[in-house]
C-alpha cells in the first residue's frame, strides 16, 4: 500500500491565495463574512444524543432510563451502578453512577467510545433499580468528541478524534439560566438565537455556569449595585450557614434540567460548539462555607454533577471562576479565606479525577492578575505539593493582555512555572463592562488579543456583557446596564474572528507542531517606549519550515511587563486598553532565517477583512527584512518553506520516457509509483462522441497505422498497437528493440483511465488532462468532446482531482458553465496570458525551458505567484540546472517526462 500524503488541495476565492496545509500551498482572500460557512456544523437532522435501543453515535452521548421509587425520603440518596460494557471485553467495561431526575426517574449516561455492540446491567438496593439489562449498537459518526490533552504537544488541545483543537472562544455565564427563573429568566428562543450568533461569527467554545450563572453562594445571588442575578446555586434550598444537612440534601432540578435539556440541543445541532462548564459560585470566602458542609454532602454534589455532565462529549469543567487563592501584593488581609479556598478546590479536584470516568478536562480559575497557587511558584505563599493529577490545563485571568505577557510567563521554560498544558486565557476584557479604562479601537483590540493568544501557545477569550444573555445581533437594541453604566452599543468586539477561524482553517494549519519563538522576528520600525514590550512582534514556527508572525502596528505609548499587581501599575493596562494602530505606520520585520535553509514562499494576510497577498520568495541562511504591502494595518506573514511531494510530481503523458505515452500501461506504473497523472484526449467518431487518451490528432507517431482519430471509433482505435513505435533506448523515436509490441497496449478511453485512477489513485494525487484546444481541433468542433468529458468527471466523482488545461478564456468558460466545479488549468506562455488567466481561480501552467519563459515574459513565473495562482511546470526532461533555477520560483507542480531521474534530483 502506497504511503498516505497529504492532499494539495488549493481553493482560491477573489484576488489572493493562500497555502494551505503545513506543506502545501498558497490561496486565500477577501471574503464576505457574512456568507462564509461556520465549521461549527448545525446538523438538526442527526441525533448525536441517543437512548434505550437506538443505536448510539462514536463520541456521542447515550442515555438509559430506569424507574425507581421517588416517593422515600430523599431519591437523591438512593444508591445504584450502571456497567457498560462494550464488544472489546470486561477490561475496558466502565461504571458510571445513575442521577435522580424528578418523579420516579433516574438516567444514566455513557460517553460512547467504541463502535460495536454494548451491553449494560444495573445494579441497587432499589428493586425498581436492580438487575435491569439492556443492549444497543454504536456506529461511527463525524463527531470529534471530548478535547484532550495533544499527544504531540501538550501545551495544546486536540479533539478525540486525534485532530488540534483551535479554541476561539466567548463567555456566556449565563447561557443555561432556566427560563422559570424568577430572576432575569433566560428563554430557549434567546439562548438558540445566542449560539447561532456567535458560531456565525467563528467562536466554537463558550464558558457557561452548569447552573445558569458564574458566582454567589446563595440561590438568587447579586452582582454589582443588585443590578442583575449572577447565582451557580446547584442545591434546592438557599444557603444557610449553620450547616445543617438538610440544605445540601437536594438539588435544584430545574436548573440542572435546562442544562441538559440545552446541552442535548447543542450535541445535536452544534456538534462542534464546546462548553467549559463551570461547576460552583465563587465568593471570596467560598471555601470557609465549604468547610461547613457535611463530607458526605460535598462528594454527594461532585457524584451528581459527574453523573449528568461528564458524559457531554463538548463539555471540560471549571470547578470554580475568579477565585481569589492568594493576595495581591499590596494587600494585608488575613490568609485563612485563602487558604480555605485552596483546601476547598484540592479536595473538588482530587475527588473529581477519582469519580470521572471519562476523564473530562478540568481547571480553576484564579482571580485575575493573581498566579494559580496549584502550580509550583515562589510568589504563591501557601506552600503545599503540587497536584496535577486532577488539574489537567491551565485556566488564567488577566487585563489587556494584548502581548499574550501570561502565555510567556507559563510556559518559559526557564521561569517559575514551565507549564506542561494548554493555557487558556478564560478572562481579559469584557467589551460592556463597568470599568474605567475605555477602549479606542474595540475591533483591533480583541483582533490583537486573540492572534497574540493562538500564536504564543494559548486559548483566547472575549467577553461581551457578562451579566446578561443578549444575542450578539441584538446588542444594538437592548440596553444593558452593569453597575452604574447603562451599554446601549452594537458589539462589534468578535466582528473579525471568522477571518482568524477561516485563516487556520482555510490553510490547515495545525498549531500543535509549532512552538513560540518571539525572539526569531523583530519589529521595524521599532516599537517605542519599549522595544520588547506590548507591540513587539508575536511569532510561532513550525521548525524550520513555516513562519507566523503577527506585527500589530501599533501607535507608540504601550507599557508591558508584569503589570497590574500594584495600584500605580494601571496606567500599564489602561494604556494597552487603549491600544490603536498607527496609521502612517507600514509595519515590517526582520526575521531569523539563518538556520532555515532552502526556499520560502510569502504571503501577507490582513487580520481586518481577510484578503492576503503573495510577496517574492525569498531564500533562508540569514537575516531577512520584509515589508507589509499595506501601511496603517496589522498583518499576519506567513513564511513556507517551498518542498514539492512526491504527488506533485505528474507523468507527463504517463512518462513517455519511461513507458509508452498516454497508455493503461504507464498509468498502471505511475500509480504504483504515487505519482499524478498527465494526459492529452482527444474525441472520437462514435454517436454520441467517446474521448479517447492520445496527444496527436493521428495516430501514426505512436502506433503501426496513420489514421485520424476523429474519423474512427473507439473500438476501431482500440485495435491498435499504442506501444509500436516506443522502446527503452529511442523511446518514442524508433532507434532500436521495440519490447512492447504485441503485448495488448492499446490506446485507452478517458472513461478506462478514470477508472484506473478512481480504484489505484492514492490522496493527493491529480490528473492534468490536456483538451488540445485549437490544436487538433477548432473550439467549435470540441463541444461534444467538453460535454463527454465533464460527463465522465462527474460520473466518476473527480471533481477535485481532474485538472482541465485551456490556453482560451472561452474554452474556460465554457466548461464552467457546464459544471462550475470544473478545475481550470491555464497554459500562459506570456504576461498577456497571465492577464487572461487571472479570470479563473485555479492553476497557471508554463513549460520549459524556463529560462526561456523568464527572459522572454518579465519573470513569468515569479508573477503567477504574485497574482495570487499557484504554478504547474511541464518539463520535457529536467535537468539539474533547471531545476537549480526553477526552486528559486517555488512551483506548485511539475509534468515531467523523466519522472524517476526527478524524483532522485528533487531528493523525493
Amino acid at each position: 500500500m502506497k504511503k498516505w500524503l497529504k492532499v494539495l488541495v488549493f481553493v482560491l476565492i477573489g484576488t489572493g491565495f493562500t497555502f494551505y496545509g503545513s506543506e502545501t500551498a498558497f490561496s486565500k482572500t477577501n471574503k464576505d463574512k457574512t456568507t462564509k460557512k461556520s465549521t461549527v456544523v448545525k446538523t438538526s437532522s442527526i441525533e448525536n444524543f441517543t437512548t434505550g435501543s437506538d443505536s448510539a453515535r462514536l463520541y456521542g452521548v447515550h442515555e438509559i432510563v430506569l424507574t425507581g421509587n421517588g416517593g422515600v425520603s430523599n431519591p437523591f440518596d438512593t444508591a445504584a451502578t450502571v456497567t457498560f460494557t462494550p464488544s472489546s471485553g470486561v477490561s475496558n467495561a466502565i461504571t458510571v453512577k445513575p442521577f435522580y431526575d424528578g418523579g420516579n426517574t433516574w438516567r444514566v449516561r455513557l460517553y460512547v467510545t467504541e463502535t460495536g455492540s454494548w451491553h449494560w446491567s444495573s445494579s441497587s438496593s432499589d428493586r425498581g433499580l436492580n438487575n435491569n439489562k439492556g443492549s444497543f449498537t454504536a456506529c461511527t459518526s463525524p463527531l470529534r468528541g471530548k478535547l484532550r490533552q495533544h499527544t504531540d504537544n501538550n501545551r495544546q488541545w486536540m479533539t478525540e478524534d486525534g485532530k488540534t483543537f483551535l479554541n476561539l472562544s466567548d463567555t456566556a455565564y449565563i447561557l443555561f439560566r432556566s427560563p422559570n427563573d424568577p430572576w432575569q429568566p433566560v428563554t430557549d428562543e434567546t439562548f438558540r438565537r445566542y449560539v447561532k450568533d456567535v458560531v456565525d461569527l467563528g467562536i466554537n467554545l463558550m464558558r457557561a455556569g452548569g447552573c445558569g450563572g458564574y458566582a454567589g453562594w446563595g440561590l438568587y445571588d447579586k452582582g454589582t449595585n443588585s443590578s442583575y442575578n449572577r447565582s451557580n446555586w446547584c442545591w434546592e434550598k438557599d444557603y444557610d450557614s449553620s450547616g445543617s444537612n438538610q440544605y445540601w440534601a437536594t438539588f435544584h432540578l430545574d436548573r440542572f434540567q435546562t442544562t441538559d435539556r440545552r446541552l442535548k440541543w447543542l450535541l445535536n445541532n452544534y456538534p462542534d460548539m464546546y462548553i467549559q462548564l463551570i461547576m460552583f459560585g465563587k465568593n471570596n470566602d467560598v471555601g470557609s462555607r465549604w468547610d461547613r458542609i457535611p463530607k458526605a454532602n460535598q462528594r454527594k454534589v461532585i457524584d451528581y454533577m459527574v453523573a449528568r455532565w461528564s458524559a457531554w462529549p463538548q463539555v471540560i469543567y471549571q470547578i470554580v471562576n475568579d477565585m481569589k487563592f492568594n493576595k495581591y501584593l499590596y494587600e494585608s488581609n488575613p490568609l485563612e479565606p485563602i487558604v480555605a479556598n485552596q483546601r476547598m478546590i484540592r479536595k473538588i479536584g482530587k475527588y473529581l479525577a477519582r469519580i470521572d470516568q471519562f476523564g473530562t478536562l478540568a481547571a480553576v480559575g484564579a482571580k485575575r492578575r493573581l498566579d494559580n497557587p496549584f502550580l509550583n511558584s515562589p510568589s504563591v505563599e501557601i506552600v503545599e505539593l503540587t497536584d496535577l493529577s486532577w488539574h489537567t490545563y491551565l485556566h488564567i485571568e488577566r487585563q489587556a493582555d494584548i502581548d499574550a505577557w501570561m502565555c510567556d510567563k507559563y510556559y518559559d521554560k526557564n521561569g517559575d512555572f514551565n507549564v506542561a498544558m494548554h493555557l487558556y486565557y478564560g478572562e481579559d476584557w469584557y467589551e460592556n463592562n463597568n470599568n474605567t479604562a475605555q477602549f479606542k479601537d474595540v475591533l483591533y483590540f480583541y483582533r490583537r488579543l486573540f492572534w497574540a493568544v493562538l500564536l504564543s501557545g494559548g486559548s483566547p477569550n472575549y467577553g461581551s456583557r457578562y451579566p446578561v444573555l443578549h444575542p450578539y445581533s441584538q446588542t444594538g437594541t437592548i440596553p444593558c446596564q452593569i453597575g452604574p453604566t447603562t451599554h446601549t452599543n452594537q458589539l462589534v468586539g468578535l466582528d473579525d474572528i471568522i477571518h482568524i477561524r477561516d485563516y487556520f482553517a482555510d490553510r490547515r494549519i495545525d498549531l500543535a507542531q509549532f512552538v513560540p519563538d518571539d525572539v526569531s522576528a523583530v519589529v521595524i520600525p521599532t516599537p517605542s517606549p519599549e522595544p520588547d514590550g506590548p507591540s513587539r512582534a508575536q511569532c510561532a514556527r513550525r521548525g524550520r519550515d513555516e513562519y507566523l508572525i503577527y506585527l500589530p502596528c501599533a501607535s507608540d505609548g504601550e507599557f508591558g511587563g508584569d503589570y497590574g499587581l500594584k495600584p500605580d501599575d494601571n496606567y500599564k493596562e489602561d494604556s494597552r486598553v487603549a491600544c490603536t494602530i498607527d496609521p502612517g505606520r507600514t509595519p515590517g520585520v526582520t526575521v531569523n532565517l539563518t538556520t532555515a535553509s532552502g526556499t520560502f514562499r510569502v504571503e501577507w494576510f490582513r487580520p481586518r477583512d481577510g484578503v492576503s497577498q503573495n510577496g517574492t520568495p525569498i531564500q533562508g541562511q540569514a537575516n531577512r527584512t520584509l515589508t507589509s504591502p499595506w501601511q496603517g494595518s496589522d498583518v499576519v506573514l506567513r513564511l513556507l518553506k517551498h518542498k514539492l511531494k512526491l504527488t506533485d510530481i505528474a507523468a507527463h503523458r504517463g512518462g513517455r520516457y519511461e513507458h509508452p505515452e498516454n497508455t493503461l500501461y504507464a498509468y498502471q506504473h505511475d500509480l504504483r509509483v504515487g505519482i499524478s497523472l498527465d494526459m492529452d484526449i482527444c474525441k472520437t467518431g462514435d454517436d454520441p462522441v467517446d474521448i479517447v487518451v492520445i496527444h496527436d490528432d493521428t495516430t501514426g507517431r505512436t502506433t503501426e497505422q496513420d489514421w485520424i482519430v476523429k474519423d474512427k471509433t473507439t473500438e476501431q482505435l482500440q485495435t491498435l498497437d499504442a506501444a509500436y513505435k516506443f522502446d527503452p533506448k529511442g523511446r518514442i523515436m524508433g532507434k532500436g528493440a521495440y519490447p512492447l509490441r504485441g503485448r495488448g497496449i492499446t490506446i485507452p478511453t478517458l472513461d478506462e483511465v478514470f477508472s484506473e485512477f478512481a480504484q489505484n489513485s492514492s490522496p493527493g494525487e491529480f490528473m492534468w488532462i490536456d483538451t488540445k484546444d485549437d490544436e487538433n481541433y477548432p473550439f467549435s468542433e470540441n463541444l461534444g468532446l467538453y460535454a463527454r468529458l465533464v460527463e465522465l468527471i462527474g460520473q466518476h466523482n473527480l471533481w477535485e482531482q481532474a485538472h482541465i488545461e485551456v490556453s482560451n478564456s472561452y474554452e474556460a468558460d465554457h466548461l464552467r458553465s457546464l459544471d462550475s466545479r470544473i478545475t481550470v488549468v491555464f497554459w500562459s506562455g506570456n504576461n498577456q496570458k497571465l492577464t487572461e488567466a487571472m479570470a479563473y481561480p485555479h492553476y497557471v501552467r508554463i513549460g520549459m525551458p524556463l529560462s526561456k519563459a523568464i527572459a522572454d515574459n518579465g519573470v513569468l513565473a515569479n508573477n503567477v505567484h504574485l497574482a495570487g495562482k499557484k504554478l504547474h511546470v511541464t518539463d520535457p526532461k529536467i535537468t539539474q540546472s533547471e531545476w537549480d533555477t526553477l526552486r528559486l520560483y517555488a512551483p506548485d507542480s511539475l509534468g515531467l517526462d523523466n519522472y524517476t531521474t526527478a524524483i532522485d534530483l528533487l531528493g523525493l
